[in-house]
């Protein structure tokens, strides 16, 4: 392997937490200790589950409608990502990535020694002879727009290669949301998490949904990166699913609040282009300008943060999470709309 530098993920370890006004953050406001009251006795430490605690696995299987033997999981979705990736990759091979992307859907696949060729979001990857596989995001990342239904169909419809739907925010559609990616077609891989949509990013625990004979192949991957998941969040995780409404309607309520405060913000300025993305805790603004020094600016005049648009190969843009404390979204409008009126 010959992994490239992750330099969002660098950035995103050590920059944001460093300012008052986050609004760098991706997914729901995490929950307190106190929103989550479990009873110690429902913890395990230690069990005989080698890939992922029964009752985790069939509480993931009932609530994304699927078999349990169509469910592996994993501590996160980077780490879900990664073992689809390294189970459909060889030297020489070709991937396909949607752009502008999450930065590590793009690394990746080098680092296995695969071909990386972009194609643009809402244009039908240009398939190859050698390519193995095909990425994409639904909820989008970075502007948070769904995958439309006909380009899923078509995703559906491709012959060969594995098409790797990173759904991590598909839950904030709710019951709009329509089947997970392998319920539509037996290449079609999904991934999914905890933490954007349920506040519990501190679990890290998120799973692969796919075909068992698809399982049995990242299974492999599984085994030369670990012996056996976390038992006490995997545990929490069951406690987790039996609580998911009540946990999706507060993500739901944050985001709300959220929104409703960024499109008054935005109805008060020229010159920004959006579009409005159907839920969700993101939002992608574009200028007519490179969008770095914005960014510096406001960190250093405002101790307010935003993600710079260049991690996701758009250098006029900045992504915005509202799902976070109203209070920290309407200040750090604020501080934005300072720091613009004299760019």
């Amino acid at each position: 392997m010959n992994l490239p530098p992750f330099e969002y993920m660098t950035w995103a370890k050590t920059v944001p937490g460093r300012h008052s006004l986050n609004l760098a953050v991706s997914g729901v406001r995490p929950l307190a200790s106190e929103e989550f009251p479990f009873d110690p006795a429902e913890v395990s430490l230690y069990g005989p589950d080698p890939y992922g605690l029964a009752g985790l696995v069939e509480a993931i299987a009932r609530a994304y409608d699927v078999e349990p033997d169509w469910v592996l999981p994993v501590p996160g979705t980077s780490m879900a990502n990664f073992v689809v990736a390294a189970a459909s990759l060889s030297p020489g091979d070709e991937a396909l990535v949607e752009t502008p992307a999450y930065p590590i859907l793009a690394l990746l696949p080098g680092g296995f020694g695969a071909n990386v060729r972009r194609f643009e979001r809402g244009t039908r990857p240009p398939l190859g002879p050698r390519t193995r596989l095909v990425v994409v995001t639904h909820l989008h990342n970075p502007t948070g727009l769904p995958l439309p239904e006909a380009e899923y169909q078509a995703l559906a419809a491709m012959d060969g290669p594995t098409v790797l739907v990173d759904e991590v925010y598909r839950d904030f559609l709710g019951p709009a949301a329509g089947p997970v990616a392998p319920r539509r077609a037996l290449h079609l891989v999904s991934t999914g998490s905890l933490t954007k949509a349920y506040g519990l990013p501190g679990l890290r625990l998120g799973w692969i949904l796919a075909r068992p004979d698809r399982i049995a192949r990242m299974r492999v991957v599984v085994d030369y990166l670990n012996v056996i998941d976390s038992f006490p969040a995997m545990s929490l995780g069951v406690v987790a699913f039996r609580r998911l409404d009540a946990l999706w309607r507060r993500g739901h309520d944050l985001c709300e609040g959220g929104r409703r405060i960024l499109r008054q913000w935005l109805s008060g300025q020229r010159g920004i282009e959006h579009v409005w993305p159907p839920a969700g805790t993101i939002v992608f603004l574009r200028f007519p300008f490179e969008t770095d020094p914005l960014v510096e600016r406001l960190r250093a005049e405002e101790d307010a943060v935003v993600v710079p648009g260049r991690f996701f190969g758009d250098p006029h843009g900045i992504r915005i999470g509202i799902a976070t404390d109203p209070s920290i979204v309407e200040r750090g409008l604020a501080a934005l709309g300072r720091v613009l009126a004299t760019q």
